[in-house]
């Protein structure tokens, strides 16, 4: 039916007044009907989308208590010692291994200094799925111009990260398990910068 009111000959007006509303009446369930029909298609886009995206693999096993029984670990390790799974016990800071400081809390700042460090970024195949590295899952996030935080990917699937002194975990801001950093609750770290990809055994950091 048209969305269109309808031409009435009868001069009884309420008849023309049941008339219009009954119109108005299809007109409104018709266009409930085609929102509904758009959102389960594109519910159904988002789980085909999901479905075919590859499933990276990590060597980093969730051990918060690593992190957090030792008062002095944890207050001396922040999220960079924690994504790359490496204690220095100097609170690390992208590039200062390599003689280099991040002059400010810039996304291309960090992660240069993260890539003197032996990271490597690496691109996403879309906007649902993560990017498969050749060792393990990072992500840089920024609070503009105040911060940045790292998280990573365990061998459990789910993200996890240690907010500066904080403990670690593999939860977001909202209490959630990490499937993707980028639809997380990351607080006022609004900005996702990009993935990169870390090796211990190839990463320097201090």
């Amino acid at each position: 039916m048209e969305c269109k009111l309808p031409v009435s000959g009868s001069s009884k007006i309420i008849a023309w007044y049941s008339n219009l509303a009954f119109t108005l009446h299809n007109c409104f369930l018709n266009m409930l009907l085609t929102a509904s029909e758009i959102i389960t298609e594109f519910l159904q886009f988002l789980q085909e989308m999901t479905s075919t995206c590859p499933n990276p693999q990590s060597s980093f096993v969730y051990q918060p208590e690593r992190w957090n029984s030792n008062p002095a670990v944890q207050s001396s390790n922040n999220c960079y010692n924690y994504v790359n799974d490496i204690m220095t016990n100097t609170f690390a800071q992208p590039g200062r291994a390599n003689g280099y400081m991040s002059p400010s809390t810039t996304g291309p700042n960090l992660q240069y200094g993260s890539e003197l460090d032996g990271m490597v970024r690496i691109e996403a195949p879309s906007n649902v799925c993560l990017p498969t590295p050749n060792g393990n899952l990072a992500a840089l996030v920024i609070w503009p111009e105040v911060d940045y935080h790292f998280y990573r990917l365990d061998n459990d699937g789910f993200f996890s990260h240690k907010p500066g002194q904080t403990a670690a975990r593999n939860v977001d801001n909202s209490g959630q398990m990490i499937r993707d950093p980028r639809t997380a609750d990351r607080g006022p770290y609004t900005v996702f910068h990009c993935f990169l990809e870390t090796n211990s055994n190839n990463v320097n950091i201090m």
